[in-house]
């Protein structure tokens, strides 16, 4: 019994000396550990997650997911751009936040990117940086697309911080030798000024109504002579004289919701002595008037205070109507005939210098003339990408956009060496310009699938006639003849004889040969 009693007293002593130790040996490992993470730098490689933002950077390692704040004292010099997937290296430090703070933030691989020489005549172009952007090449989502720009060597990108999807920034942009878009400057949008401004940021008309006064939302059917207002009592009659105070009020669409003062004329009829519209933004572009050129057409339903929706014979125009718009017209009603001086502002955008109505400035109206055959360049081009749309002819490409639906123009001047088809739903990157008919003009058309560089021997060719089926795409036509339907190769050295695309159902002769592939190849293809 004796020496029971004393072993357990011989255990419970080790026991307490083996705590002890291993309390000791916790102190010692744990101690050391955090005071080093509080004060010294650590460095970690790992690659940028999407959840990043210019000021939390989260990053994939091989222990986990980290996520360490960027500030103010982060250095960035080594690595700008933040994109989902690229690899970096960080310092960083635990500071009394409890959090990790990078002090340095630097690209593990770093692209030198290929300067190109440009030429003059920078733009700026403001959006959100998308998915897809890298080291050489920015997605840029603006108002009127995406666009593409290349990052090169010259790129200045001194006055932003972190450059992150989803960040909005202002790029100076401009046209290389080597035909691409090329980022000059990059900004963070929030520091970049607006500079002057040929129009305001806002509507500098009293709003102040005295006397009278009625609210209601324009009726169909008014003109520039008389409103029609449908309000809470029901639709009231209001005549639009010389005397109408229209300063705060440029546009009477059905629909759009105004305040008319009112008083009751000698006539009988009830007049309005001034009409404003709700508040509106005006855009702060700045506009070269002195490129301005005139075309002519039908306020579109859809057109706002701060939007003139033009339909045209050529298709429908977007013109953005600034406070300094010349009114030469007074108020822009659903179907009115105007002729608009536009010009294109440093946003991308066309503009109106000034609306006249139907029998209006007669001067201006002569240079709209039919200058369709010898159209000119106004302006450099611009990158945009998006998705074919149905309705696209071998005239006019109608594309899809995260900005909106656009129409451009396909003329003689159009290289679709590397684009065959424009068949609906293919995505397509689109080298456009301003022409001097104020439409949009592609100068280079680029498709996700490129015609193929094949050598056909051309000299036992034979003729096939059909219509171009679904499934075409950039490097293959299926065509459905009276046979059935064949699969022919398209090749940068395919021969487009008057055709310029191919569309869906569109009737085409084709000239096929086999090649070496044991393909068949389309030497030649014509109209049908």
């Amino acid at each position: 019994m004796f020496s029971i009693q004393r072993n357990r007293k011989l255990l419970k002593a080790a026991a307490a000396v083996l705590s002890a130790l291993c309390i000791m040996a916790v102190s010692i490992l744990a101690g050391p550990a955090v005071t080093a993470l509080a004060d010294e730098n650590i460095t970690v490689d790992g690659t940028v997650t999407d959840k990043t933002s210019d000021t939390i950077l989260y990053l994939s390692t091989s222990g986990g997911t980290m996520a360490i704040k960027i500030d103010g004292s982060t250095d960035l010099t080594g690595c700008k751009l933040l994109y989902p997937d690229k690899k970096v290296k960080v310092t960083c430090a635990r500071q009394n936040d409890g959090y990790l703070h990078a002090s340095r933030i630097a690209a593990i691989q770093q692209s030198s990117g290929g300067s190109a020489s440009n030429v003059p005549g920078a733009v700026s172009v403001s959006g959100t940086i998308k998915t897809g952007t890298s080291d050489s090449i920015l997605f840029l989502d603006t108002s009127g697309g995406t666009m593409q720009l290349k990052i090169d060597s010259s790129t200045n990108m001194d006055s932003c911080r972190a450059l992150t999807v989803g960040k909005k920034i202002t790029v100076s942009t401009v046209r290389g030798s080597d035909a691409y878009m090329h980022a000059l400057v990059i900004t963070d949008s929030q520091n970049s000024s607006s500079g002057s401004s040929s129009s305001g940021s806002s509507s500098s008309a009293s709003t102040q109504i005295s006397g009278n006064s009625v609210q209601g939302t324009v009726a169909s059917g008014t003109t520039a002579d008389m409103l029609l207002l449908n309000t809470s009592g029901g639709q009231m009659k209001l005549k639009i004289d010389g005397s109408t105070d229209l300063s705060a009020c440029k546009v009477l669409i059905p629909g759009r919701t105004v305040t008319s003062g009112w008083v009751r004329g000698d006539d009988a009829y009830l007049h309005s002595t001034k009409i404003v519209g709700a508040s509106t933004s005006y855009s702060n572009a700045n506009v070269n008037t002195g490129s301005a050129v005139s075309v002519s057409g039908k306020v579109s339903g859809n057109t706002t205070e701060n939007m003139l929706y033009l339909d045209t014979s050529g298709g429908k125009m977007a013109i953005k109507i600034d406070n300094s718009t010349a009114m030469g017209c007074r108020v822009l009603y659903e179907n009115q005939s105007v002729t608009v001086s536009v010009a294109r502002g440093d946003d991308a955008y066309m503009h109106a210098v000034r609306i006249d109505g139907q029998g209006g400035s007669s001067s201006s109206s002569s240079s709209s003339s039919s200058s369709s055959q010898t159209v000119t360049p106004t302006s450099e081009t611009i990158m945009i990408q998006g998705t074919v749309k149905s309705g696209t002819t071998e005239n006019e490409l109608q594309l899809g956009t995260s900005g909106g639906d656009m129409k451009i123009k396909i003329d003689a001047n159009t290289n679709l060496s590397v684009c065959k088809t424009l068949i609906p739903n293919d995505t397509v990157a689109v080298a456009c310009y301003r022409g001097s008919d104020a439409y949009f003009h592609a100068s280079v058309i680029t498709g996700t699938v490129q015609p193929g560089s094949a050598s056909v021997d051309g000299s036992s060719a034979v003729t096939v006639t059909g219509k171009v089926a679904s499934g075409t795409k950039g490097n293959l036509l299926y065509l459905v003849t009276d046979g059935g339907t064949m699969q022919i190769k398209l090749d940068t050295g395919t021969s487009m004889n008057g055709v310029r695309v191919l569309t869906q159902d569109r009737s085409v002769k084709v000239s096929v040969a086999r090649g070496s592939d044991a393909y068949m190849h389309a030497v030649s293809i014509s109209a049908n």
